[in-house]
């Protein structure tokens, strides 16, 4: 199964001490190899996973259209690493599809082929975006 990685993070702290991108993609690669994924491409961005608007998601976008790759999956180790906003996430999760691409997550990962799986689902993909939202209003309030 052809696969490409996607690693994300969005500030230094996080590339030096805590979800470093050279962590993630070393997880990435344990992960591919334990479950027989030959991995085809890897995408590492250092932006906000607010909406899609990212320079290295936008590339992985730009390479899946124009056919120069061909995955069956698109790996990330969580849903924040992936997105932290609900609605671009389904419609992201949609247009993936649509192109073949399947979205799987190292943790939090849902088989949605059964109708109970779906609201497991939905909250690992709202979780991300309620700390981001609460983040933000804390740094308001000082």
């Amino acid at each position: 199964m052809d696969v490409v990685t996607y690693s994300r993070v969005s500030t230094d702290d996080q590339k030096e001490n805590g979800f470093s991108l050279q962590d993630q993609e070393r997880r990435l690669s344990e992960y591919c190899a334990r479950h027989g994924k030959e991995v085809i491409a890897r995408y590492q961005e250092d932006h906000s996973a607010k909406d899609f608007n990212r320079p290295v998601f936008q590339d992985f976008l730009t390479d899946l259209r124009a056919k120069k790759i061909r995955p069956t999956q698109l790996v990330c180790i969580r849903f924040d690493r992936f997105s932290r906003n609900v609605l671009e996430s389904l419609s992201m999760l949609n247009t993936l599809k649509s192109l073949g691409v399947e979205v799987v997550f190292v943790e939090q990962n849902t088989d949605l082929s059964t109708p109970e799986s779906l609201p497991p689902h939905l909250i690992n993909m709202a979780l991300p975006q309620i700390e981001n939202e609460r983040r933000a209003l804390n740094t308001i309030r000082g």
